[in-house]
């Protein structure tokens, strides 16, 4: 295996039984990749963590905050194991499901292990698909399978989505949806692609004047991908990481095509916006009859 951008030789190396290292022999780069998500299935069939485990994590990330890295981890699985709650693979039904915005594809191979069917991973980023097809590879060498599971990554722009009309069953779009320059095309486009009466469990941060607040406070990089005053406006609509929707913008989109059947706000969901950080919601596609009303 080869690091693309200094030509260095890279090799794996097992640090346990859940991380893969690569390590790049040229330029000293390297990068950790998950290889176990079974603490994910485990909290959904139980609703609890396995005794004497770790957290749960899908992604560890590092970041420069005031904040320690534990604290920002678990915020940012708290949204993912939202929306795992709101998923039902009881049904055994063969389907297609789509995680929009896959990113390095741990959410993707989660679906595709639990889902009967064709599971497909889709991302603007080039970079982040090489990385979520090697990782796939990974887990599935690491786990013992005979054949690594079927994943199929597609690298798409989420205004212009390469499938035929009411053909997924299932999308997972977790905190894509507010960096859409054109959040309406975007929405539409996912609705066509769904079937009818198919789920989309979508999720977006809600960033309000005491968010914004305190996220000065305590991670004022943050305030880069959210406010375009300081980056320039150009600069900020053409950059993919900045937050360019807001979540009122984000609801009223998603609600001219898809009925709420279950919604909730972190941490409670009684609670108002004004104190809430995140919002999970599943949405079942509107009829044809109920879009021409």
């Amino acid at each position: 295996m080869e690091h693309k951008k200094c030509g260095g030789k890279v090799v794996e190396n097992i640090q346990n039984n859940e991380t893969v290292q690569l390590n790049c022999l040229k330029c000293r780069k390297s990068w950790g990749i998950l290889s176990d998500l079974s603490d994910i299935e485990i909290y959904v069939q139980e609703r609890k963590l396995r005794e004497g485990s770790m957290p749960l994590e899908i992604s560890t990330f590092h970041m420069r905050s005031r904040l320690p890295n534990f604290v920002i981890n678990f915020l940012f699985n708290h949204r993912l194991r939202r929306v795992l709650r709101m998923m039902d693979f009881s049904t055994g039904k063969e389907c297609v499901g789509l995680d929009l915005g896959c990113n390095k594809g741990n959410f993707t191979q989660f679906l595709a292990n639990r889902l009967r069917g064709i599971t497909i991973g889709a991302d603007i980023s080039k970079l982040d698909l090489r990385r979520a097809k090697l990782s796939a590879r990974l887990n599935a060498a690491y786990q013992g399978c005979n054949s690594p599971v079927s994943i199929d990554f597609v690298c798409c722009d989420m205004t212009l989505l390469p499938f035929r009309e009411n053909s997924i069953d299932l999308v997972v779009c977790v905190s894509v949806l507010e960096h859409a320059l054109d959040i309406e095309t975007v929405v539409k486009e996912i609705a066509n692609s769904i079937v009818e009466k198919g789920i989309l469990v979508a999720g977006y941060p809600i960033e309000t004047s005491l968010f914004n607040a305190l996220l000065g406070i305590f991670l004022p990089s943050g305030l880069v991908i959210r406010d375009p005053r300081i980056m320039g406006k150009e600069k900020f609509d053409r950059n993919p990481e900045t937050h360019k929707q807001s979540f009122t913008t984000i609801r009223s989109s998603l609600q001219k095509y898809f009925f709420i059947a279950q919604r909730t706000k972190s941490f409670f969901t009684f609670l108002p916006d004004q104190v809430s950080w995140y919002e999970t919601a599943k949405m079942i596609k509107k009829s044809e009859s109920k879009l021409e009303k």
